[in-house]
Formats: C-alpha cells, sequence, structure tokens
C-alpha cells in the first residue's frame, strides 16, 4: 500500500463564471503567462496571446499541442466554456450521425455530452500533470428557477450557462469555482429605495443563490482583484517551460503597452495586483485612444503625480483611482483638449 502524506502540489483548476461585461476575460488575464483558447473572439481588445479555433477537434489538438510543449505559458483559458459546449454538442452529433443533442431521445444527447465533457478534462488534466499549467474556464451566467424538494416554493439562483448535466461535471473537476458579480447597496434616500455603488465582487463558496467553492480557504466574498487569490498559488508547482513554441505569437504592442511595459522583470505573483491594473490600464488607454503624455497631464493637473512620473511608477492606490474612475479621467483629458483648441 502506497501511503502518502501532507499536502501535494498540484496547478490550479479553475471555473470562473458571471454575468455578461463583469470582467471575467479581464480578471484572466492577470493570470501567470496565460493562454486564451478564445472561442468567442472576446479578446480582441485585450494584449493576451490567443488561438482561436473554429472547431472541437481544434480544440484537443491545442491541448495534445501544449502536453508535448507548453511552449513558456503557465495558464491555458477556455473562454468560454459555454461557446466550447456549442463545438462539443456538433461534435457528439456528428459523431453519432445526429442532426440535434434533442435527437438522440430521453435525455441520451446530455448523457453522452456528459462523458464527452468527460474525456476532454481528462486530455485536460493530462496536459496539467505533464506541464503544470493551471486551467481556467470561464463561462456566463443565468438566472434559474431552483427549487429543492423538501421546500415549498421556488427561488432564483445564478448557475453556469451550460446544458443539463454539464455545469455537474465542470464543477466536479474544478478545485475552484469562483462567482462574479456586482455587489449593490439598496440605500433610503427621501424615503424611496435606490441601488448605488455596484462594485465587481466575486464569491468563493457555496451560497443559495449561487454557486461557488474553493479548495484554498478562500473569503467567502472578495473586491475582484486577482491578489486576493494570492493563497492559491502559494504552494503550487513551477510550471515546466520549453524555449519555443508555435502555437501563437504574440500580438504586436500597442503604444500603450509600451509606454507601460516594466523596465525589470514582470511582476511576480507577491505583487500581482499591480502587474494587473497596469495590463487594465493598458487596455483602457488603448480603447480610448489616450497616450502616456495625455495621462500624465491630467494627474498633474490634479496634483496626483508628477507629470513627468510614468504611469508604472504610479502606486496601487493611484492605479485603482485611475482605472476605477476611467470615464471621468478620459472626461476630463478630452474637455482639456477641446479648451486648450479653442
Amino acid at each position: 500500500m502506497n501511503v502518502t502524506k501532507g499536502k501535494i502540489k498540484a496547478p490550479v483548476r479553475a471555473v470562473i463564471y458571471g454575468p455578461e461585461g463583469i470582467g471575467k476575460t479581464t480578471f484572466a488575464s492577470q493570470w501567470p503567462a496565460p493562454l486564451f483558447v478564445d472561442l468567442e473572439a472576446g479578446t480582441l481588445r485585450l494584449a493576451v496571446d490567443r488561438v482561436q479555433p473554429s472547431s472541437f477537434a481544434a480544440v484537443e489538438q491545442i491541448v495534445a499541442d501544449l502536453t508535448k510543449d507548453a511552449g513558456g505559458y503557465k495558464t491555458l483559458v477556455f473562454d468560454t466554456a459555454d461557446w466550447l459546449e456549442k463545438r462539443l454538442v456538433d461534435h457528439v452529433c456528428a459523431a453519432a450521425n445526429q442532426p440535434s443533442i434533442e435527437a438522440f431521445g430521453y435525455g441520451k444527447g446530455y448523457m453522452h455530452l456528459a462523458e464527452a465533457w468527460k474525456r476532454f478534462l481528462d486530455a485536460v488534466s493530462r496536459m496539467q500533470e505533464a506541464t503544470g499549467m493551471h486551467v481556467v474556464f470561464l463561462a456566463h451566467a443565468a438566472m434559474r428557477k431552483f427549487e429543492q424538494p423538501d421546500e415549498a416554493g421556488a427561488y432564483d439562483r445564478w448557475e453556469l450557462k451550460l446544458l443539463k448535466q454539464s455545469p455537474a461535471v465542470l464543477k466536479e473537476w474544478a478545485d475552484m469555482v469562483l462567482f462574479l458579480n456586482y455587489r449593490t447597496l439598496v440605500i433610503d434616500v427621501d424615503g424611496k429605495k435606490k441601488a448605488q455603488g455596484g462594485q465587481r465582487v466575486m464569491y468563493a463558496n457555496h451560497h443559495s443563490c449561487w454557486d461557488a467553492k474553493n479548495r484554498f480557504g478562500l473569503a467567502d466574498e472578495m473586491p475582484m482583484e486577482f491578489a486576493k487569490l494570492a493563497p492559491v498559488f502559494a504552494e503550487v508547482p513551477a510550471t515546466v517551460t520549453a524555449p519555443t513554441t508555435t502555437i501563437a505569437k504574440p500580438p504586436e504592442k500597442t503604444e500603450a503597452e509600451k509606454d507601460l511595459a516594466p523596465t525589470t522583470k514582470p511582476a511576480t505573483v507577491e505583487d500581482p495586483e499591480k502587474a494587473g491594473l497596469l495590463r487594465q490600464l493598458s487596455d483602457l488607454m488603448t480603447a480610448s485612444k489616450v497616450s502616456k503624455e495625455e495621462l500624465c497631464g491630467e494627474m498633474a493637473r490634479k496634483g496626483v503625480c508628477p507629470v513627468d512620473m510614468s504611469p508604472r511608477e504610479y502606486n496601487v492606490a493611484t492605479l485603482r483611482r485611475i482605472t476605477g474612475n476611467w470615464a471621468a479621467v478620459c472626461h476630463n483629458i478630452n474637455l482639456h483638449k477641446e479648451q486648450k483648441a479653442a
């Protein structure tokens, strides 16, 4: 009998889901050295490495290629699980020569689908064993009626937006399921109830209104910040790296990314929050066509930072303030440009 004792180091298996627009893809981009399997073109405005397979067979090939050569990547992100499932449904139906998943009859199609999910997750697990890569499945959330057999009445709860048996298979495989949502405060104003806030938060443990779990001792509720996941990476092994890869080429860096690129080695897990905020700021600057000089000028006018201080030298609190109030920052920059041109 082969007995092992103590904790066993292993890469992370995560499922992260939430409503549209919550920032799932941006959040996953802050994980260590991610490669995105972009199934719904959700990464196009992010400076990340990606592959965009058109079929489930192509997804399987990506996993097989990574098993042989991780190419220096440390995290594989499937964006999203529900769009991957659409390709998996096509694969299952084609293999059985059926026109749809319902055509199998009496729920058999969903049983075949669940088995296909299990086979695919087994292949992903073998890839993790070979490379030490973390794996993240992003997914959309759906509000569904839920009724417990021993309780009277039904209530709404958030669930993975997947078919029938698929959510149970994916949740069972994962060692961390995070639900992302907006936490809205209801306040009393002149005798009327009004919503205020909308802070993005993540939930790491089960609740009657959502599915969540973790095996890392995370708090029930946390701000949606990658730094809050530091305990997850405290005891995982270093990822196997290789000198080259033919899976995907990094995209050309934008001017904002060049401005915000660190001059020394990238931030490590010990300081992931600043690295994530810099990436987020870079994406915001690129999308809004704001230059480094314009941002520094606005910070100087507000008395926040000297005009000659690079954004990558801003502290975490300043970066939070900028990214959290980006609409106002852009408005002030554009207003200054208009006043200057007048």
